[in-house]
């Protein structure tokens, strides 16, 4: 392959695809959601018990899909492009055969798997057949992604948004169909989250054959067993850190279950998470955007562009992002409003769960602070290759930080959802500081797998 058909686009033809396809995920998330109050509570209780621990599975896929898009983006900066064509290979062999275990697991033993998990509870039956679908349908989520990272690595920026906005785009529709018009209730939003993945990897295929040029030298200049080692050095501490930080927030709701039975406090954390999923949308698109060109930049060894244009990044991700959790906290009530009026809550007990949640999104606005430096120089480390210091800062501060500080303000204490709220900031903002103190130490440039 000639370097000329290589596209090294600039930052914003990267970034706003991502942008799109963040917002997109996030917007789905959130009618989602909405339509599901449509059905009842129960299902908007039993699709997210089966969702949160269909997160922790998904972990599983992130060891491969993380470490890819280390050695992707590095070896094609390092012009090696048939050894990232290798790598993508391996990642998507590894990962389907983890799918094909995860996936026989929760097709065929999905009632044993959450009466484990939730005992006697009245939303395993729903839980159950959700997961049951949903579940068999890992077998395309842990291929999209890899997929996807592949085609930026090679500069096709917009096919993976393409093929993410028709899955969305098939969700949303199924969902109406399935909820409002044949009332199908939980079974409905399962199979219509299903038949979306299957969607999106279909479009990232597809559009992988048609845009990523063949590549004619097929001399591979590294052995298998040195990719699969870069790969999991990355993606190894990568999912780790996911795995403690899914962990710690799952402490999170077994702490303001216990600490208010009636479930004011748990709602109040839920809404705020909604409502805050806005602010969150540039930082993580600038993240993953700028991941990509530090890993291109490292395979070149541009250490130097490398350091300033995260430098560059960072400070427009937290000026914008602390700009929009400013305006949710400011006017943010007609969002509440539309929460609140889809739980059907009213009285005294919404005038509780209002004020929580605005006091909430104001320290949401100092969590910001932490999350957008955290996310976008964290993301940049991992894919220089300095992924184990990550996953060590992450899982120190998710287990002493978050685990036992949010006992202790918010039970402890007494201070309930606010405590817990002023943990998490916390958290994002000491693991921010330490990322940038890292970065500016330049130890990552000694990390690099090329």
């Amino acid at each position: 392959m000639a370097h000329q058909e290589i596209h090294e686009h600039k930052f914003i033809n990267i970034f706003w695809p991502l942008l799109i396809e963040v917002f997109l995920a996030v917007l789905v998330n959130l009618s989602d959601t909405l339509m599901l109050y449509g059905v009842s509570n129960e299902a908007v209780g039993a699709v997210g018990s089966a969702a949160t621990y269909l997160s922790f599975v998904n972990v599983a896929f992130v060891i491969f899909s993380s470490g890819a898009l280390a050695v992707f983006t590095q070896f094609v900066g390092a012009k090696r492009h048939y050894a990232a064509q290798h790598a993508l290979k391996l990642s998507l062999f590894v990962n389907f055969g983890i799918a094909l275990i995860i996936a026989g697991a929760l097709i065929f033993f999905p009632t044993e798997i959450l009466r484990l998990l939730m005992g006697d509870s009245e939303l395993v039956y729903a839980a159950s057949q959700y997961l049951q679908i949903v579940g068999g349908s890992v077998l395309f989520t842990a291929l999209t992604p890899i997929i996807g990272n592949y085609m930026r690595a090679f500069g096709h920026d917009k096919s993976p948004m393409f093929a993410s906005l028709a899955a969305n785009v098939t969700n949303i529709v199924l969902n109406v169909l399935a909820i409002y018009v044949l009332r199908w209730g939980v079974l409905g939003v399962a199979l219509a989250t299903a038949v979306a993945h299957f969607v999106n990897l279909v479009g990232h295929i597809v559009l992988a054959f048609v845009h990523v040029p063949k590549i004619t030298d097929t001399t591979l200049d590294t052995s298998t067993k040195v990719i699969l080692k870069d790969i999991m050095t990355i993606g190894l501490p990568s999912a780790l850190e996911t795995f403690v930080y899914f962990g710690a927030m799952a402490a999170v709701v077994t702490i303001l279950n216990n600490y208010d039975p009636s479930g004011v406090q748990i709602t109040v954390r839920v809404t705020v998470e909604h409502i805050a999923s806005i602010a969150f949308i540039p930082s993580a698109a600038l993240a993953h955007a700028n991941s990509i060109k530090t890993g291109f930049r490292c395979g070149r060894h541009n250490y130097d562009k490398c350091l300033k244009e995260t430098q560059r990044i960072g400070l427009w991700g937290l000026g914008i992002s602390v700009s929009l959790a400013i305006l949710l906290a400011l006017f943010g009530e007609p969002i509440i409003n539309l929460f609140t009026s889809s739980e059907g809550i009213y009285g005294a007990e919404l005038e509780e769960i209002v004020r929580l949640v605005k006091l909430c999104l104001w320290i949401q606005v100092g969590l910001e602070v932490g999350r957008s430096i955290n996310l976008i120089v964290g993301e940049s480390l991992k894919v220089a290759g300095d992924a184990v210091y990550v996953g060590i800062v992450g899982f120190i501060s998710l287990t002493l930080i978050v685990g036992v500080g949010s006992y202790f303000l918010g039970f402890s204490l007494g201070l309930g959802v606010i405590g817990v709220f002023i943990v998490l900031a916390l958290d994002e903002v000491l693991r921010g500081l330490a990322m940038l103190f890292r970065w500016q130490t330049r130890k990552w440039s000694h990390k690099t797998l090329v």
